[in-house]
């Protein structure tokens, strides 16, 4: 599979934002995300950060990894990583495979709470 990391493909000024296109090719799909700043936020992100699209990028896959969404494969894909990069890198952003989402915690919580209303 043959991936494009994003691209910055346009900076459009408008009443207040800077909007930025970023686009993702990849064999199988391709999307548009497009992301609004204000001027004074953008103008602070940059000089922290000049490859913003690429910070939006890696924070949009591993997030979607968090989620279950793509497997550890697909997101090493994106990165261009290999597989011991990969886990360096969730390492590093504090994301472990497996790892409980809010969602099974609230439903285990719920669980819990039922059966001890129960058992009361």
């Amino acid at each position: 599979m043959r991936n494009t990391a994003p691209s910055l493909l346009k900076r459009v000024e408008t009443q207040c934002f800077f909007v930025y296109k970023i686009e993702y090719t990849s064999e199988i799909m391709s999307f548009t995300v497009r992301l609004e700043l204000p001027p004074e936020i953008e103008q602070r992100l940059r000089k922290e950060n000049p490859d913003i699209s690429k910070e939006v990028q890696e924070a949009f896959v591993l997030e979607l990894f968090r989620r279950g969404k793509i497997s550890h494969y697909e997101l090493s894909s994106v990165l261009g990583l290999s597989r011991l990069e990969t886990d360096a890198h969730l390492k590093l952003h504090k994301v472990f495979e497996g790892s409980l989402t809010n969602d099974d915690l609230e439903a285990d919580y719920q669980t819990l709470r039922q059966l001890h209303l129960k058992n009361s």
